[in-house]
């Protein structure tokens, strides 16, 4: 495997090589006896023995290079000669077995090697050019009887098989044969230097087996190379090939007028292309078709046919979010089919139809169907005429279609869903999915189309109450993994989770308890995958709006995840980390906030009666907060906002500390009480007290100068030390009884 990798980037660099410096090769160096080429043309065989076809072809390109610089006439024939020989020894031999017999051109072993000459051939002359016309006229009459052979062996199987005869690997491989045929001839055209004479020689006998052939195929048996073909003949000898013009007119459009529909057909597949220059193709065909139309006296025959089906494609397109870049050809062909100075003349009914069946969208909203459709066809009529208001109606259009299809979509799922066929399910199912991951992939369309995306998303949890898990198993691999590939795309799928996890808390009027406790399960069993996301995105991203989006879907999370979650991963640290950040302060309070018990907890009796976790956890609940506050307090005290969220820690902490088994609560609010009476002991003024833990400590006119304010915020904190009285008293040694 090791070796054709790399065989394909020697073969590759050796082409680049020799296209840059390849009259290197063609003179003798210093120390040589003979040019390289002619030392690489001796050993020819050898060198390509090891090498797979396509590595060959690049081979014989790079060769072909070389004896192309070479300016002596008479080496330049030898050198090609050479280069040539196997190949055509090759060729000889199978032509002359088929002169024995015909079926021995029949057997696929022999096709694929007339394929591989025919693709050296091809390689050498896209390199040699002009100076290929003694090689190409050895095989060419022999080239074009195999051609017209296997075009009749192509056109009896799919007589006889019908269409799908042509997706048969043999009539595929007999194809490919006539394909390589026209591609060798249009290479060595296009390449050759502009003599009339070469035209001359090459073109009339191809008339019959090329053309003649192409008329009379089977519509599914013609080769669209042919008008390629034809298309480098005309344009390269032009006035030369004057004479000929009517019989490859009459051969090649003819047969291809009958074709209309599936001229028509192939350009509306181009255009549907998600390919951006192969849409571009086939909008700028369809504009041209059109205004060629419009002139023309089967103009009512063609829009009769055709012009229902153009609308609706070309509104396909333009609502689809795949094809954004081909907004403005899209906007050309609407003026162009409704102009009123173009001959056709339509009844009004027929135009004003509405793009789609109105009966199919869901009762609530068939009223509003109609209404938005009527208004939007009205406005495409008397706008017509100007395209600047042309182009906005249609862009308003689309602004509003996407509000007004995210809401229909919303209902079916919400009342049709399970009615639905599977297929239908599975398919918007993943062109939501689809759509999501493109509009989210990109900044800037993120941004500007926030609110269509957050709409899809809500969609796509309605999909997921009733696909997932039992129908949809890797949705949470599989949005972890999209998450991954983008910080855009990881935002929203932030938002996602988030809107998952409030399914629970607002959903109970419209699915079951037992499917609340069942999505719950499912998500609590694939938590891994998003506790391990959450924390890589807090721990390496730099991006507010993903921090802020990672923070507030922990928070939906933390009220019911496993505990282990919290208190055993470095989640707590990470968060802390975010709390001295004016951005997310807000949010990492919440988080902090949601990680502990509810204040109604009676915390002793629930550490007395709970598991061995849930003891734990009490006891790490306790370490963080102590923990927490002795290096954070001063924070949540200078800010009036969170002065009530440090109060209800405090309860906490406090209800915490009347367990036995929390003594680092005692140490901590020893630490905090010596701290503030120390504070107020440094203030020599008495005539001004505070009460304190019950006791009278002086406070002195200098608080004015900095001190005051202080300790104006600090007693915030004595709501929290009256309940510490209460709780020393509790813990304090019962005197013994006598």
């Amino acid at each position: 495997m090791h070796l054709k990798i790399f065989q394909d980037m020697a073969c590759d660099t050796f082409l680049k090589i020799v296209q840059k410096c390849k009259r290197k090769f063609v003179i003798v160096q210093v120390g040589e006896s003979e040019p390289f080429v002619s030392e690489l043309l001796s050993g020819l065989p050898t060198t390509v023995a090891d090498l797979e076809p396509h590595q060959i072809h690049t081979f014989y390109e790079s060769v072909g290079h070389m004896i192309q610089a070479e300016s002596d006439l008479q080496k330049r024939d030898e050198y090609m000669q050479r280069l040539m020989d196997l190949p055509y020894q090759q060729w000889v031999e199978i032509i002359g077995q088929a002169h024995q017999s015909v079926d021995f051109l029949k057997d696929q072993d022999v096709i694929r090697t007339v394929l591989n000459i025919l693709q050296t051939n091809t390689s050498a002359a896209s390199s040699l050019g002009t100076y290929f016309l003694s090689q190409i006229s050895l095989i060419f009459l022999d080239m074009l009887n195999v051609y017209r052979m296997y075009s009749e062996l192509i056109s009896s199987s799919i007589a006889e098989g019908g269409p799908y005869a042509s997706k048969t690997s043999y009539v595929k491989l007999l194809r490919s044969v006539k394909r390589e045929t026209l591609k060798l001839i249009e290479t060595f055209l296009d390449k050759a230097e502009d003599q009339p004479q070469i035209g001359k020689q090459f073109v009339p006998p191809m008339m019959d087996p090329v053309l003649g052939d192409y008329a009379r195929n089977l519509p599914d048996a013609r080769e669209s190379e042919v008008l390629s073909l034809f298309a480098t003949i005309i344009n390269k000898y032009k006035a030369a090939m004057i004479e000929d013009v009517p019989r490859i007119f009459e051969a090649v459009f003819q047969c291809t007028l009958e074709q209309l529909k599936l001229v028509m057909d192939s350009i509306i597949w181009a255009f549907r292309h998600t390919e951006r220059n192969i849409a571009e193709t086939g909008l700028n065909l369809l504009l041209e078709m059109l205004k060629n139309f419009q002139a023309s006296e089967f103009c009512n025959q063609f829009y009769k046919s055709y012009f229902l089906t153009i609308e609706q494609e070309i509104f396909a397109v333009l609502t689809d979010t795949f094809h954004k870049p081909g907004f403005k050809l899209h906007v050309l062909a609407g003026p162009t089919m409704v102009n009123e100075d173009a001959t056709f003349q339509v009844e009004s009914d027929a135009l004003t139809e509405p793009l789609w069946d109105a009966a199919t969208v869901p009762y609530p909203y068939l009223n509003n169907a109609m209404l938005f459709v009527t208004q939007f066809v009205n406005g495409l009529f008397e706008s017509r005429t100007n395209l600047s208001i042309f182009k906005n109606h249609i862009r308003d259009f689309l602004v509003q279609s996407k509000e007004f299809s995210a809401q229909v979509l919303e209902g079916v799922i919400k009342y049709r869903w399970n009615a639905l066929p599977v297929e239908q399910r599975d398919g918007m199912k993943n062109y939501i999915s689809e759509v999501i991951v493109q509009l989210s992939s990109n900044e800037t369309s993120f941004r500007m189309e926030r609110l269509y995306v957050n709409k899809l998303n809500v969609t796509l949890v309605q999909i997921l109450k009733h696909e997932w898990p039992a129908r949809w198993r890797s949705f949470i691999p599989d949005l972890v993994a999209a998450a991954k590939t983008s910080e855009t795309i990881c935002e929203n799928c932030m938002v996602i989770l988030k809107l998952l996890s409030e399914v629970f808390d607002f959903s109970r009027g419209e699915m079951t308890q037992q499917k609340i406790k069942e999505l719950k399960q499912s998500l609590n069993s694939e938590f891994q995958l998003i506790h391990e996301l959450c924390l890589y995105v807090l721990s390496a991203s730099q991006r507010t709006e993903l921090i802020r989006a990672t923070l507030s879907t922990l928070h939906a999370f933390l009220s019911w995840i496993p505990l282990g979650y919290i208190f055993e991963s470095p989640l707590l640290e990470t968060l802390l980390k975010f709390f001295p950040m004016p951005s997310y302060r807000n949010l990492t309070l919440q988080c902090l906030t949601e990680a502990i018990l509810p204040p109604t907890t009676k915390i002793p009796e629930a550490y007395a009666n709970g598991s061995s976790e849930e003891q734990a956890f009490i006891q790490n609940l306790a370490l963080f907060f102590t923990s927490f506050y002795k290096s954070h307090i001063r924070v949540l005290e200078s800010t009036q906002d969170n002065i009530s969220a440090l109060l209800m820690g405090l309860e906490y902490l406090i209800n915490i500390s009347y367990v036995d088994d929390t003594e680092v609560c005692l140490d901590y609010w020893n630490s905090l009480v010596l701290e503030l009476f120390e504070l107020h002991n440094n203030l020599d003024n008495p005539a001004v007290t505070v009460n304190m833990m019950g006791l009278q400590m002086p406070l002195l006119h200098g608080m004015v100068d900095g001190l005051g304010p202080q300790i104006s915020q600090r007693r915030q904190l004595y709501a929290a030390q009256c309940q510490l009285r209460m709780l020393m008293i509790c813990r304090m040694a019962k005197p013994r009884r006598f």
